[in-house]
């Protein structure tokens, strides 16, 4: 491990008591970082070794602002374990990783989350940075349409109740993911065109419609052919 840090990965699948003495090791986890690889570094040492400033100086080139902006853009997962004072200076390039990464939203201050380019940034990426934003973003019909992409079936429970209750946003919704009609107001799950849309995608969502739109015989019939 001390020529190639990538022999790290291999201690992983050692016992506890054989793994722990050098998860803990800051002088290997140097040695580690000098060979510039964030990923066996991340990996294998123990969090508070990881984010040492001195093996984050030694593996991200801390001090150097054009290393530092190179290694931040290759590998923007990293930047959770950094102090902010050292990239939250540069806005373009928290602009540019959370392009790459949107995750990295909730390591963000909080006076950033209420920053609606920011959010519309890791949105398009990690739909779920949209839990982490200011609550009146939860409100901003183009930061939830945004977020609602294919497979968020999460994503309308973090919206506000007035876009929850909100035509053209619901009925984007259930488009992208059917499972998002139990999230909408008990007027639109009383909608017609709302809940056959729904259907049509999967027709397990018909309990989730109101009592109403459950005995429709149309909608019943499109959510069985559609189970």
């Amino acid at each position: 491990a001390r020529t190639d840090p990538w022999e790290l990965k291999y201690l992983n699948s050692a016992k506890s008591s054989l793994r722990e003495p050098y998860q803990n090791d800051k002088q290997l986890a140097l040695v580690a970082a000098h060979r510039g690889f964030p990923d066996p570094v991340f990996d294998f040492f123990s969090l508070s070794v990881a984010s040492d400033p001195d093996v984050l100086e030694k593996l991200l080139s801390l001090s150097n602002c054009k290393e530092r902006s190179k290694k931040f853009k290759e590998y923007p997962w990293v930047l959770k374990y950094v102090n902010p004072k050292y990239w939250l200076d540069d806005i373009r390039l928290v602009k540019s990783s959370l392009q790459e990464c949107g995750k990295l939203f909730a390591s963000l201050p909080v006076e950033y989350r209420s920053r609606k380019d920011l959010v519309l940034l890791a949105v398009k990426n990690y739909p779920d940075a949209i839990a982490y934003c200011a609550k009146e973003l939860r409100d901003d019909e183009q930061v939830v349409m945004a977020a609602l992409q294919e497979d968020s079936e999460e994503i309308l429970s973090y919206a506000s109740e007035r876009l929850q209750a909100d035509y053209n946003v619901v009925l984007w919704a259930v488009t992208v993911d059917a499972l998002n009609l139990q999230y909408a107001s008990d007027e639109l799950r009383d909608n017609r065109e709302i809940v056959l849309q729904a259907v049509k995608t999967y027709g397990g969502v018909l309990e989730d419609a109101s009592e109403r739109l459950q005995q429709d015989e149309e909608i019943r019939k499109v959510a069985e052919n559609n189970m």
